[in-house]
């Protein structure tokens, strides 16, 4: 095995004889960390479902906090709105992005969290069994009435024809039950929201379905328009040869768990920020915990995990039309009121380069003050108005997914935003093998190389890459050649870098 410290010190040697300096300084790096998940801004019933998985699996409560937050919102979603004033709703849908490294439990703790949901869904299929076949067979008996009377030679065949049509349309639908799906297609998305009333959930361990969206299965056509009218409920309506579908109010809920290189790649979609698709999701990068886990750890309680089953089962057998609008309190419409002032002063200053993500926080605060309803209340939560303490708490949970969101687009996950020269710095070690081949041919990179490696919003163009390689280069990594271009500190290049 090749020793990393040695390889270093030998490229130190070489590149001080080349006349880089023997020491590198360390460079200043802003890193707030990032908040706590707010874990007490939970109802009691999440709260504790999300706490007890965390210590069964050794995770985050980070994780499993945001899967119930999901789990719940498949449950309301299509149910109950919420109306924080006259003439403003917000579903209850959410979508949500959870990225850790592999070996971080993620499918461990997802099969925890959703299985209330799987089994709901199976036991409510066995219970419509014999209602799903009878409707089968009288559909299949009048398409077999209508193909006989197609080859009918009798004068009021047309007429006979259009009878039979429209009772096979006055036949009730009864199609299994479809509340959680994995990996889909945007088409089979679209499918199942038709079939099941514009409402449906997607959880997943993995992150193909981002594969999906960007055109895996046409033709590296994006094909983002049912995912992002879903998030808001606007309606879809799918008219091609072969394919007829109409949702009025669709409402689609994602939980996608992606390890981080997976979320880099999201991200770094030009079709996916440009539409708006990345903004739509709450970001959670929950710390780990490898190298301190236990083996022995406490079971995960069975009155929590009942108490968490009763909730979601109560929340699922909700029925109705159209969905029930939750209004608020006048303290609570008091505390969203001021917050929603406070924070649009925020949106022209501090959030200024995240507006696409800042931009739908309050409206994400909203949908989580209704789903922090809906889990103290069950399926009574139309009978009372959401309180200042639900929609507080509601803030909390909005700010630490808004933070969280920001470190992620600034490219830092869970260690915060790096000043601009260190960041430089560690895509540097980092760099593509084609880009370090690149600089081995040439011994140098241009600005323009520098500016595209370094992808960060804030610097848009080459030029304003000056700056950050001015400090660089005051510290000994780069340098500047005749020719314009930069050198780089052969150990940052060549180096071998955990």
């Amino acid at each position: 095995m090749v020793d990393a410290d040695l390889t270093n010190k030998f490229l130190m040697r070489s590149a001080v004889d080349d006349g880089w300096p023997e020491e590198l300084p360390e460079l200043a790096a802003e890193t707030p960390a990032l908040p706590d998940f707010p874990l007490d801004s939970l109802p009691p019933v999440l709260r504790d479902m999300a706490a007890g998985v965390a210590e069964t699996t050794q995770t985050s409560p980070a994780m499993a906090g945001t899967m119930a937050l999901a789990c719940l919102a498949a449950a309301v979603a299509g149910k109950f709105e919420i109306e924080p004033k006259p003439d403003y709703l917000e579903p209850l849908n959410l979508y949500t992005l959870i990225a850790a490294d592999p070996a971080e439990r993620k499918s461990a703790t997802l099969a925890l969290m959703t299985a209330p949901l799987y089994r709901f869904q199976s036991e409510e299929n066995a219970r419509r069994a014999f209602d799903i076949q009878a409707y089968k067979d009288q559909r299949e008996a009048l398409e077999t009435e209508l193909a006989k009377i197609k080859r009918d030679k009798k004068p009021d065949k047309a007429e006979r024809m259009a009878d039979k049509r429209r009772e096979m349309d006055a036949l009730p639908v009864v199609e299994p039950v479809c509340i959680i799906a994995d990996d889909v297609t945007p088409e089979v998305a679209a499918s199942l929201l038709a079939e099941n009333h514009g409402i449906l959930s997607i959880f997943s361990a993995e992150g193909g379905i981002f594969g999906n969206l960007a055109g895996r299965y046409s033709n590296g056509q994006p094909n983002l328009s049912t995912f992002l009218k879903a998030h808001s409920g606007d309606p879809i309506r799918i008219d091609r040869r072969g394919r007829k579908e109409a949702i009025d109010k669709p409402a689609l809920t994602c939980c996608l768990c992606v390890q981080i290189g997976v979320l880099t790649d999201v991200l770094k979609n030009k079709a996916f920020r440009e539409t708006g698709l990345c903004a739509r999701f709450l970001y959670c990068t929950p710390p780990s915990r490898l190298g301190e886990r236990a083996y022995n750890t406490k079971p995960l309680d069975s009155n929590v995990k009942e108490k968490y089953r009763a909730l979601l089962y109560d929340l699922l057998s909700v029925s109705c039309q159209e969905p029930q609008p939750l209004g608020l309190t006048e303290a609570a419409g008091n505390v969203s009121a001021d917050y929603f002032s406070e924070f649009e002063k925020e949106l022209g200053s501090t959030y200024r380069e995240y507006s696409d993500l800042a931009g739908k926080h309050f409206g994400a605060a909203m949908r989580l003050a209704g789903l922090l309803h809906c889990a103290l209340h069950g399926s009574d939560a139309a009978q009372a108005d959401v309180n200042s303490d639900t929609v507080q708490k509601a803030i909390q949970l909005a700010i630490y997914y808004l933070k969280t969101g920001v470190s992620v687009y600034a490219g830092t996950g869970e260690t915060g935003t790096a000043s601009d020269a260190a960041a430089l710095v560690k895509r540097l070690k980092e760099m593509p093998q084609s880009m370090r081949n690149k600089y081995t041919e040439r011994v140098c990179f241009t600005t323009s190389d520098l500016h595209h490696l370094f992808r960060c919003r804030r610097v848009k163009r080459a030029k304003d890459m000056f700056p950050i390689l001015e400090e660089l280069a005051a510290a000994g990594y780069v340098r500047r050649n005749q020719d314009g271009n930069w050198q780089v500190h052969p150990v940052i290049v060549y180096g071998m870098w955990d």
